[in-house]
């Protein structure tokens, strides 16, 4: 069950990402979670984009910690690609102090970016250089699955990995990459509150329906949401993001090993393809909330 952990930056840069609880955000400074990330032992690494504000300047203060970045916005021009890719990396570079970066994905919804033999190949190059460890993709699409497994260049792959939509983990066999399980909770729809959701209704009777499960076999609906993607064996890294301190530590403490009966019980109903589970469609801005 042991599974390396990734602090997520989308909220940290930017109090507005997802469906929080509002008191996270009453005396929240940005500093105090840093030191709270380099200080500790439980996670190793953390995730960002350019696109998240100031996201650069908070990086630059993680100086323990494995970085893993999403480039984005590469232009679909052949003729643009590579020195996109390179100088974007160098900007990173520069703006950071920083001189290696642990996984560098693809994150852009998008089959023919992810696909593109030039864009895998200035990748590859900075792989060969040394300054990139990994490369991988963050995918929303079993066509992007599909083509992220064959791919002899992609060794990572980010994907939604939660009780609610295992999805794409399901479909996965024989597998030889690196899985990392994002949106653990969500971006807070299934613990918080969703008022204002416009999918509530149906994101409310699902939590109903586990909090059931969790009654009928033991298990508090705070460690079965937690604990789902830990138990699951071809997760090898989980990536969770709070700009709390104490609810970070209530989230590790809550960690079990689920058994097996029951476990089986939340990956049939997570395993279920389910429109509303996907935060491309609920009609926001994913990155605010709004």
């Amino acid at each position: 069950m042991v599974k390396k952990i990734i602090y997520g930056m989308a909220k940290l840069c930017d109090v507005n990402y997802g469906y929080g609880s509002k008191n996270q955000k009453i005396g929240f400074k940005p500093n105090k979670i840093l030191k709270y990330l380099n200080d500790s032992k439980i996670i190793q690494g953390a995730e960002f984009s350019k696109r998240y504000k100031n996201s650069l300047k908070h990086i630059a203060n993680l100086k323990k910690k494995k970085i893993h970045y999403k480039i984005d916005n590469i232009p679909k021009q052949k003729s643009l690609v590579r020195d996109y890719i390179i100088e974007d990396v160098k900007d990173f570079f520069n703006k950071t102090n920083t001189k290696h970066i642990e996984v560098l994905y693809l994150h852009q919804n998008n089959i023919n970016i992810i696909s593109n033999p030039i864009v895998l190949k200035t990748l590859a190059k900075l792989v060969k250089e040394k300054k990139v460890k990994y490369i991988g993709v963050s995918i929303y699409t079993k066509r992007e699955l599909d083509f992220a497994i064959k791919s002899k260049i992609i060794k990572v792959i980010q994907m939604s990995v939660n009780i609610a939509d295992s999805y794409l983990y399901s479909r996965i066999k024989k597998n030889k990459k690196i899985i990392v399980a994002r949106s653990l909770f969500l971006q807070g729809a299934l613990i918080n509150d969703i008022s204002e959701h416009p999918k509530k209704k149906k994101i409310l009777n699902y939590r109903k329906e586990i909090k059931k499960i969790c009654e009928q076999n033991n298990i508090t609906y705070l460690e079965a949401i937690t604990s789902y993607v830990f138990n699951l064996k071809m997760v090898d890294y989980v990536l969770i993001s709070s700009i709390s301190k104490k609810n970070l530590a209530t989230i590790f403490k809550s960690i079990i090993q689920i058994d097996k009966k029951t476990l089986k019980l939340l990956y049939i109903k997570s395993k279920k393809l389910k429109s509303w589970a996907n935060p491309v469609t609920w009609g926001i801005n994913q990155y605010t909330g709004k």
